[in-house]
């Protein structure tokens, strides 16, 4: 069942649990370099075991961004090839770096209130109760309020509670996360209907005012359609297309 989490600072139990857990950040980033430094000015500060920046073939300044903040911070580490296959498929490339039991992913876009965002997300992990920790936030946007919620609630009732189903920001336990069926593009669906799938326990977390980069109609509409096309292919292999039919007649 869906539950929305409180974030709760560290009592000495958890710093307990914290020393046994080993935590890895995954930055998918492709032409970030205005709001980068903000972000990994962020995770920087935040208890991370490492930090791994995954460029997704950038042409800006975002890699050499990267490395600066490389050479100040050994947990940092740049990963990069020129494969543009978009965020899932930095994930993935992220993912095969990643030592941690625990997994933390963040978007490089972002802006807004980011103090602590790493450690609301991957604290309630730590405590037994859940798999996968999704962010919760106040921005509505188009394609989670018109098409993933709306799927959830017929398909996926028990996830139709989530407030941003498509948020890149979310913790995760390394195997409730399957890089090798992580699609290109905007994947978050497929991520989190296969975690839900092998039965991971999945909450989320408020961690209050975030902005997004605005992106133009032409890409809302790539990532809409690769929204539907992900979510369609969950449904066929979990043969849940049936049934799920039969509940909107």
């Amino acid at each position: 069942m869906l539950k929305h989490i409180q974030f709760v600072n560290f009592s000495m139990d958890r710093r307990k649990l914290r020393k046994s857990n080993k935590i890895s950040l995954v930055l998918p980033v492709l032409n970030e370099a205005r709001t980068l430094p903000a972000v990994l000015e962020m995770v920087s500060h935040s208890d991370l075991d490492e930090i791994i920046v995954s460029d997704n073939g950038s042409t800006d300044n975002s890699i050499k961004i990267a490395m600066k903040f490389a050479q100040k911070d050994n947990r940092i580490k740049v990963t990069m090839w020129s494969g543009e296959q978009g965020s899932g498929a930095a994930r993935r490339n992220g993912i095969k770096h990643a030592k941690g039991n625990v997994l933390v992913f963040l978007d490089a876009d972002i802006g807004g209130s980011l103090k602590k965002v790493p450690e609301k997300l991957y604290t309630p992990i730590l405590g037994g109760k859940f798999d996968m920790v999704m962010a919760s936030f106040n921005n509505e946007g188009r394609i989670t309020e018109l098409m993933a919620k709306p799927l959830l609630s017929i398909f996926f009732p028990k996830l139709a509670g989530l407030k941003q189903p498509l948020s890149g920001l979310f913790a995760i336990k390394h195997e409730f996360v399957f890089p090798e069926k992580i699609d290109d593009g905007n994947a978050m669906i497929g991520i989190l209907l296969d975690a839900y799938n092998h039965g991971a326990r999945i909450g989320e977390v408020e961690i209050g005012q975030l902005e997004h980069c605005s992106r133009d109609m032409s890409m809302k509409r790539q990532r809409a359609e690769q929204t539907g096309r992900y979510f369609m292919k969950r449904l066929f292999e979990f043969n849940k297309l049936d049934k799920g039919l039969k509940l909107m007649n």
